[in-house]
């Protein structure tokens, strides 16, 4: 006899951040940290900058550098990130969109025989 299970599904999901925080505003603060540390890093990788080029280039230390390679977005603030983006030369254009929150369902239950 199989055991039954009910599941909740996620028809959609907009991000990884939106599972993994209570809030639509962290999820949101998250996802911008991860975005900007995405763009510096390809930025990094595009110019073959070594550590400490690359911090002498964004206006930060080594240190900080290392964590932005090793995509550490816990440690990295929204604003400091866009300020490093901007000292190595980049601009930053954000585009608001509207929130639309994951719906979710349930799986049809099967009918008694």
């Amino acid at each position: 006899m199989k055991a039954k299970t009910q599941k909740t599904v996620s028809t959609r999901v907009r991000s990884v951040w939106d599972d993994l925080y209570d809030t639509p505003g962290e999820a949101g603060k998250m996802l911008l940290r991860s975005e900007l540390t995405i763009v510096l890093n390809d930025h990094i990788k595009a110019h073959r900058w070594s550590k400490p080029v690359a911090a002498k280039r964004c206006g930060v230390s080594v240190a900080v550098i290392d964590r932005v390679r090793r995509g550490s977005v816990t440690y990295l603030a929204a604003d400091d990130l866009a300020a490093m983006i901007r000292t190595a030369g980049l601009d930053i254009w954000v585009k608001p969109a509207k929130f639309v929150a994951p719906k979710t369902r349930k799986p049809a239950s099967k009918k008694a025989r």
